[in-house]
């Protein structure tokens, strides 16, 4: 008589295979529509601030600030765009350069507000990005009248507080990527420390603000 226990085990492990990979499919689907649906809602409050002619410049940023804090996941970004010396840097010292990357990239991005009114995003589709089980990419394009679309590729996760954005791609270039980059050369020039850099950020914010 065979000996069960000495049956084929592949078929079974296959079948369980297909049963998990079966339960997750709607998740996984249901995660895709949410991510989709979270940038385009992130867009449309965006354009809305770009397009509100009746609001301050301070208001516009104050705005904008909360829209940013809501909609990326800061603290990751940070960590990676400053590479190796954030493991180097002290609590405070990685707590000061949130904050102040935080203010940096809000006025950046409000301060190119007027180039971006009339246009609109098209989000088209989202899927799991094949570097990061974790992460999905959701795909755009800003649609604008009077020149070509530029399509815009988000890479977001899922956080106890909600769907965050982590990263975007601009014609296929990294934000975060480019950013690291450019930290890392602003690093080199302010003595080689998140201090320096720090100082440096503090000194181009409070020149961004003055309209410098």
């Amino acid at each position: 008589m065979p000996n069960p226990m000495r049956r084929n085990p592949l078929p079974a492990l296959l079948g369980a295979l297909a049963l998990a990979f079966a339960a997750l499919a709607p998740a996984r689907a249901d995660d895709a529509a949410d991510a989709r649906q979270f940038i385009a809602q992130m867009a449309d409050q965006a354009i809305a601030l770009v397009d509100n002619t009746a609001d301050t410049k301070q208001q516009k940023v104050d705005a904008f600030s909360k829209l940013f804090v809501a909609s990326f996941d800061i603290p990751a970004i940070g960590q990676f765009v400053l590479g190796r010396h954030w493991k180097g840097a002290s609590a405070e010292q990685q707590q000061q350069f949130l904050d102040l990357f935080r203010d940096f990239t809000v006025l950046t991005w409000t301060g190119r507000f007027n180039g971006y009114a009339g246009v609109r995003l098209d989000v088209s589709g989202a899927g799991p990005d094949p570097q990061d089980a974790s992460v999905l990419l959701v795909d755009s394009k800003i649609v604008r009248a009077s020149a070509d679309p530029i399509p815009l590729q988000w890479r977001v996760h899922k956080t106890p507080a909600g769907w965050r954005i982590v990263d975007i791609f601009v014609e296929g270039v990294s934000m975060a990527l480019t950013q690291r980059q450019d930290f890392a050369s602003a690093i080199q020039s302010s003595g080689g420390t998140v201090d320096g850099l720090n100082a440096a950020l503090r000194k181009k914010i409070e020149q961004m603000k003055a309209g410098g």
